[in-house]
């Protein structure tokens, strides 16, 4: 019997998991737990983590489970590496899906880093900044405190914000082209730092930078083993279709 544990992470993951529960294929969808107030999407769902590469190789002995689905975040790389060595050590099939980055356009202003404390260096104390980079990596923004910071996540912070001027957004997307020009606009900003999620439903600031002319620090996605890797949602929905 077919059984699929999926790593969600992303809205396509739960598009996945509801098409194939449909097609009355077993499901398990695994949040990692960081973000909160998770509405049940399917039957069988859990939060939290496995307690590494061991204790990930039990639940899938323990559940039967014949295929893994990474349909993590692009950025988290360490649950990437856990899934890929778990399904390895269980002996059961993995299978990636990775959405496709956005691409730069002509009219773009782009400067390309590999990380955050990276992007942290290209700011200068004259910026005013609109950081989209996840509640996990504000810190870097502490190593230069002088310019103006609009920061925008999903819950508190969990660590100390030591910076002279600034201000946090609560919210969760998406987010429109037209409420992303609005906020930039409103709070002056002069340049965006973000991660290369290839989200559709947070491309509206991407949109937006490009029409106001707002210098976009792209954090690049990070490097991650070959791998079997869908980029269509529906064509990771026929692969298991076809194998049920």
């Amino acid at each position: 019997m077919l059984k699929i544990l999926i790593i969600g992470g992303t809205a396509e993951a739960v598009i996945i998991a509801k098409e194939l529960e449909k097609r009355g294929i077993y499901i398990i969808l695994s949040y990692a737990g960081i973000t909160e107030n998770i509405d049940p999407p399917i039957e069988n769902f859990r939060i939290g983590g496995f307690g590494g590469v061991e204790g990930m190789k039990k639940f899938i002995a323990e559940k039967g489970v014949t295929h893994i689905l990474d349909a993590s975040h692009p950025f988290s790389k360490i649950i990437t590496i856990n899934s890929i060595v778990a399904a390895q050590m269980a002996k059961v099939d993995y299978i990636g899906f990775e959405r496709k980055k956005w691409e730069k356009e002509k009219e773009d202003s782009w400067r390309f880093v590999s990380d955050v404390n990276k992007a942290v260096k290209l700011i200068n104390n004259e910026d005013r900044i609109f950081a989209t980079i996840g509640n996990k990596e504000i810190r870097f923004l502490n190593r230069k405190p002088k310019p103006f910071y609009l920061i925008r996540m999903i819950t508190e912070p969990t660590d100390k914000i030591n910076l002279e001027n600034f201000e946090i957004i609560f919210d969760r997307g998406p987010f429109e082209r037209e409420s992303e020009i609005n906020i930039m606009r409103k709070y002056s900003i002069n340049k965006l730092i973000t991660k290369n999620s290839g989200s559709f439903a947070v491309f509206g600031k991407i949109q937006a930078a490009r029409e106001l002319g707002v210098e976009v620090i792209m954090i690049e996605r990070p490097a991650l083993p070959g791998r079997k890797v869908f980029t269509n949602a529906e064509e990771v929905v026929q692969f298991f279709s076809h194998l049920a």
